[in-house]
């Protein structure tokens, strides 16, 4: 078993970030309906964990929609309609 929970094609949003960065807190704070946030601790088993999912992806935020990885912070506030 991994130490990264994977995204849910049930979830809605998944977010993977630290509070720490920025733009991981700006996605957080848009306190989107259906959102799940895990905390990051350690960026490079996350990276290995999600490595399949995310390709060559190396920032946080991660932003899953239905489990399919979406992109970062800008992404993300594209696809809600606030960029």
């Amino acid at each position: 078993m991994n130490g990264t929970p994977l995204p849910l094609s049930t979830d809605k949003w998944t977010v993977y970030g630290q509070l720490t960065c920025g733009y991981t807190r700006a996605v957080v704070e848009t306190n989107t309906p259906g959102m799940i946030f895990h905390r990051v601790t350690d960026r490079k088993m996350m990276t290995n964990d999600l490595g399949r999912l995310i390709g060559d992806y190396k920032t946080i935020p991660l932003v899953f929609y239905y489990g399919q990885f979406v992109g970062g912070h800008d992404d993300f506030m594209r696809m809600i309609g606030r960029v």
